[in-house]
Parts: structure tokens; sequence; C-alpha cells
């Protein structure tokens, strides 16, 4: 069993002892896609579309390759959060993809790219169980998805480092980084859990 494998058996054990009932979900996604998808109101558009929007509303951002990436992983986060479906299209960059009724209906909040979130005040006041709760509940979401797309490129970058020799040196280099992030995601996904046990048995 491979290092990656072992952090996925690791996160999928200890998710299954925090079970958190919310009324309405709350999900947090990168501030800049939600500028896209919820002030400007993309409900429907391509991977390039997105991409092309993204450039428009960011200036500073000029390599379009990069960008491309950094939208598609965004997209592949709401894909796995349940925020978004893919429509197939006639090729693979012809796809499509549509806010789903769960993105509708959920509450969706802005994160910062460099750390800073948007955190209701009844958290900081502590006067609200149902939001701490929901609150603790988005944190672990993002991080479960943010700790699967990490897995996830790790196994790309070793399924490449078979096919393609002459990137070995590049590719071993991606393979620590995302290993990297896979180790301190899980260790946020534990700490949230932590919390959240300790302050649901705390209420109880």
């Amino acid at each position: 069993m491979n290092y990656v494998a072992y952090l996925l058996i690791q996160f999928l054990e200890s998710n299954t002892r925090v079970n958190v009932t919310v009324e309405k979900q709350v999900f947090k996604i990168n501030e800049k896609i939600y500028v896209l998808l919820s002030e400007l109101g993309m409900d429907e558009f391509t991977v390039l579309e997105l991409r092309d929007a993204y450039l428009s509303h960011n200036p500073d951002q000029v390599c379009k390759i990069e960008a491309r990436k950094f939208v598609y992983r965004q997209i592949t986060k709401l894909q796995q959060k349940g925020l978004l479906q893919k429509q197939e299209g006639s090729t693979t960059r012809n796809a499509t993809y549509i806010k789903t009724e769960l993105f509708i209906e959920s509450t969706i909040i802005p994160l910062s790219s460099v750390g800073a979130q948007t955190i209701p005040d009844e958290v900081h006041k502590g006067s609200d169980v149902g939001t701490v709760v929901s609150f603790l509940q988005a944190e672990l979401q993002q991080y479960q998805v943010d700790l699967s797309s990490s897995i996830a490129e790790s196994e790309e970058y070793q399924r490449l480092h078979e096919k393609l020799p002459d990137l070995k040196p590049q590719l071993e280099i991606y393979f620590m980084q995302a290993r990297e992030r896979c180790s301190r995601l899980l260790g946020q996904v534990t700490a949230i859990e932590t919390i959240l046990t300790d302050y649901q048995r705390g209420q109880g």
C-alpha cells in the first residue's frame, strides 16, 4: 500500500466518526470563483468560458495555461461537492458545467485565496449552536474535498511518472508537494472532527 492510499484509508475511517445533521448546507468556495458563479450569475459554462471570465476579472493573472489549471481544479472540487453537474459535449473541451439544485438551495460562502475567511458574526458570538455546527461542517467539507483532490492529484503524478520518463524529475517534485498537502489536509480534517465532536458533546 502506497502512502497516498494510506492517507485515503485514514481519512475515510476518521470521517465515519462524525455524523452531523445540518438543516441547510453551507459550502465554502474560492472567492474568485464565487464572484463569477454567485455575484455575476454564471449558471452554465465550459472550462474555457469560465477561464476567460476569470482572466477578465483578474487582470493580474496573465497566463492562460495556469488560469485554466486553476479553473479546472475549482470546477472539479465543486463537482465533488455536488454543486456542479457535467454535461458531455461533442468533445472534451465542449463539456458544459451547470449549477445543481444543491448549489441553488445551499448557503455559499466565499473563501479567500490568501486564507482569510468570511465568518458569520454568530460564530464569533457563540450564541447560535446551529451556526457553529454549520460553520464547522462547512470547514470539514472543504477539507474533505481538498484532501480527495490532493490524493487524486498525487495518484495522477504517480501514473505519469511511469508513462513519461523524460518528465520524472519535475513529476517527482509535483508528487512530493501533493503528498505534503495530503498530510496537512488530513491533519486539518482530524482537527475539525475533534472540535466538532467535543462541541457537540458539550452541547448534549
